[in-house]
């Protein structure tokens, strides 16, 4: 088996990387490299390079920030972070829902699974990111961040530095580095 290794560059989504055979090794740019079975990359930081050896098997979803607030009970330590374990977070429903993708049968299956997992938990959760954050994310989202903050602020009905702070705590950024992170990831993919 060889290692294989990948940049992961920044992105405006939170993601949530669950797997289940041999850990990821995660390095941040002045750190180690670690290992990771399941883990959370927020919104902190930069670039990180991966690598695994031979075959890796996980399920990876991108998290729409206010998304993440409501998963990770509105941590800023995760949305905010470059990468932290899963288990850190959820405890041993982290553990459970790998052993059960690993067990699964198929990938449909496994599919079917991290959904009822994310719905189960979105239904526990006690938070909710505000109305007018909501509709700030959704709008630089749908315009790929090509949105002015002013404008922004003008459908929301907030001042510029309230709906930064509220953003900030709320989806673990500020509208206009979430706009440049939207900007970016669309100009990755073309």
């Amino acid at each position: 088996p060889h290692t294989v290794r990948r940049l992961e560059v920044a992105h405006a989504g939170i993601k949530l990387i669950i797997g289940w055979h041999a850990a990821y090794g995660v390095k941040l740019p002045a750190g180690a490299m670690q290992p990771y079975q399941s883990l959370v990359v927020g919104l902190g930081g930069g670039p990180v390079v991966t690598e695994h050896v031979g075959a890796q098997a996980c399920v990876e979803v991108t998290l729409a920030p206010w998304l993440g607030f409501q998963l990770f009970h509105g941590s800023p330590d995760v949305l905010s972070c470059s990468v932290v374990a899963l288990a850190d977070v959820w405890g041993s429903a982290a553990t459970q829902l790998s052993e059960q993708l690993h067990h699964a049968s198929d990938w449909p299956t496994r599919f079917a699974l991290v959904q009822q997992c994310l719905q189960a938990m979105v239904a526990r959760s006690r938070r909710t990111v505000q109305a007018p954050v909501r509709q700030a994310w959704d709008m630089l989202s749908a315009q790929r961040g090509n949105l002015s903050v002013s404008a922004l602020c003008r459908a929301v009905g907030w001042s510029e530095r309230h709906l930064a702070l509220q953003s900030c705590n709320q989806l673990g950024d500020t509208p206009k580095r979430l706009a440049r992170r939207l900007r970016f990831g669309a100009a990755h993919q073309a």
